[in-house]
């Protein structure tokens, strides 16, 4: 992809000072088709090119040229184009990642931090448009509306675009795209800044701009010893950890699993001729989740969790062990190993439901999570249990509830009514108790966190509220977690 974008910069720097010809603006609309179908967060490239184009006659070749380089290069999997479409489109209307979330575009406040996050992780970009910015003015104010002001506008945008898009589902490696871009950015602002005459040290600064920001890159993006060591010592781990299961267990490998099968099953997804029978006959107890399409796959028979769940003594799951995998109502997952990148989890079933009072996390909260057999549940900002009580009834309830963003305060709220508030980190105990008396039906808990969450990478989660080990009772009677 690097590659890809760097010869889309040289060919841009082609037409500095000349006219764009015919056959280098189909080049490039052929290689920025290329680039998108190796990756949707290079569309930023061809868009930025299209911005600064001059004339509807280049920006249709241009489109049309990108277009036949995307069809080229996603050819193999012309019988899937109505998934990923599909896809795409939930991409952009859910706020949270690979199309899973809320309906909307984006959550503001994420969204903005997001990009604050990435010009500080990562200071060449901001570097460079405020280099550009500084440029284009003395451009605007010199009247100099020539190639190179196009050319450094173009580059411009391809760094802001990349960047807008890249925060919505933020990753530094997602950015990949806008590096030449951004070496080229601050080689050209500063043939604009320094004084005339002094071109061999503009050169040099040109030549190390680019050196620097290739530097950046690798040292960004490339995987150093000692990070692929430790990888590889943790998919050693997750194998034993898999090998000591017992041989009734069944194996749920979603994104980002180790496991062989999980690459060919991954492979196998896009292609246009599939072999997920042969796959599944090397592989007898492993079973493939789509957590895209939400889709679980057996050898090629889609089948659910709950029928697994029933039929099967041990279900594993092995992957990010972030993802929401809509679940069943009342399954919880146990943690048997947790890595830097993926987790060994088991499905535990709850079976037993009281009639008197059963009790659960509902919206805005995500999958219940077991460790060394505590449970716990994390909100993003506003989460709710439902609790159903047959008959109303004086209640005690009693939690651990922690605050991941401090300074911050946490209200609760018992079918609306404000019972409790609570201050972190003045409240330097987490514990939580109230006695309260239910009505018969349906009762609400909520806690709503004052500031929204963060993450804590690699859980890609917006944290803001842990609430464990809930416990509620009616007099003697405990109420049961569904």
């Amino acid at each position: 992809m690097l590659g890809l974008a760097l010869l889309v910069c040289a060919l841009i720097i082609r037409s500095l000072g000349k006219t764009i010809r015919k056959l280098d603006d189909f080049i490039l609309g052929i290689l920025c088709g290329l680039g998108v179908a190796t990756k949707v967060t290079f569309l930023p490239v061809p868009a930025a090119i299209l911005l600064t184009r001059a004339g509807v006659a280049q920006r249709c070749s241009f489109g049309f040229a990108t277009i036949l380089g995307f069809l080229i290069g996603t050819a193999p999997i012309l019988s899937q184009y109505p998934a990923f479409f599909t896809w795409m489109v939930n991409l952009v209307k859910h706020t949270g990642r690979y199309g899973a979330g809320n309906e909307g575009v984006i959550v503001k406040e994420e969204w903005l931090a997001s990009i604050r996050t990435l010009l500080t992780d990562i200071p060449l970009f901001p570097l460079a448009i405020t280099l550009a910015c500084v440029s284009l003015a003395i451009l605007i104010a010199s009247r100099k509306f020539d190639q190179s002001f196009r050319l450094l506008l173009c580059f411009l945008f391809m760094v802001l675009l990349q960047i807008l898009m890249v925060a919505k589902h933020s990753e530094h490696r997602h950015l990949m795209p806008a590096f030449p871009a951004v070496a080229l950015t601050i080689g050209l602002s500063l043939l604009y800044l320094l004084p005339p005459g002094r071109a061999s040290a503009v050169r040099v600064l040109v030549l190390g701009s680019i050196g620097f920001a290739f530097i950046s890159a690798a040292v960004t993006f490339g995987s150093s010893v000692t990070a692929a060591r430790a990888r590889f010592a943790e998919i050693q781990q997750v194998e034993t950890k898999l090998n000591a299961l017992d041989s009734n267990c069944q194996i749920i490998t979603y994104y980002p699993a180790s496991s062989l099968f999980y690459a060919l099953s991954f492979g196998d997804d896009f292609a246009s001729i599939t072999n997920r029978q042969a796959i599944g006959a090397l592989y007898p107890r492993n079973y493939a989740f789509n957590a895209w399409s939400n889709i679980l796959l057996k050898g090629g028979v889609n089948t659910s969790f709950e029928s697994l769940l029933r039929t099967s003594p041990c279900v594993v799951i092995q992957g990010d062990g972030h993802t929401d995998l809509k679940l069943p109502a009342g399954v919880i997952r146990e943690t048997l190993f947790a890595g830097r990148v993926e987790r060994v989890q088991r499905l535990i079933g709850e079976n037993s439901f009281l009639a008197g009072c059963t009790f659960r996390p509902a919206d805005g909260f995500y999958f219940r999570e077991i460790i060394e057999g505590h449970w716990h549940v994390w909100t993003s900002r506003k989460g709710k249990f439902d609790i159903m009580v047959s008959t109303g009834s004086q209640a005690s309830i009693e939690a651990q509830i922690g605050s991941f963003v401090t300074p911050n305060s946490v209200s609760i709220l018992l079918n609306g009514a404000p019972v409790q508030r609570r201050s972190y980190p003045q409240d330097s105990n987490n514990k939580f108790s109230l006695a309260a008396t239910l009505k018969a039906g349906l009762n609400t808990l909520e806690i709503v966190s004052d500031k929204p969450g963060a993450s804590a990478p690699p859980d890609p989660r917006q944290l803001a509220v842990i609430v464990k080990d809930m416990k509620i009772t009616l007099g003697d009677q405990a109420c049961i977690l569904e």
